[in-house]
């Protein structure tokens, strides 16, 4: 078992550092919150069940809050973790349209 990162879920964590480096004013502070989210996908691919089921956004796809963020993500045919996005709390997931639960090629 492993975790992988989609590139949307990577570029939806480059976002959320170049934020907080900027509000913060400290590159350290921003790359620790973003190390921070390996640590739950690692934790995610551990306990592969432990978010919860959203099939109101598509089948397939479990979620997990974190620090403010809800990663989403979804168990893989050979049991990896495919992660598909990290996406702040206060954001509309309706909008969100990058739901495919497969591996990137």
């Amino acid at each position: 078992m492993s975790y992988i990162v989609s590139p949307n879920a990577e570029s939806e964590l480059d976002a959320a550092w170049i934020y907080i480096a900027r509000e913060s004013g400290d590159a350290e502070i921003a790359t620790r919150f973003i190390e921070a989210f390996y640590g739950y996908f690692g934790l995610l691919d551990r306990h592969q069940r432990l978010g919860r089921v959203r099939e109101d956004i598509a089948g397939g796809v479990r979620s997990m809050p974190a620090q403010g963020y809800v990663i989403f993500y979804s168990i893989l045919d050979d049991n990896d973790i495919l992660i598909l996005n990290v996406i702040h709390g206060s954001r509309d997931l309706g909008s969100v349209r990058t739901w495919r639960p497969q591996k990137p090629n």
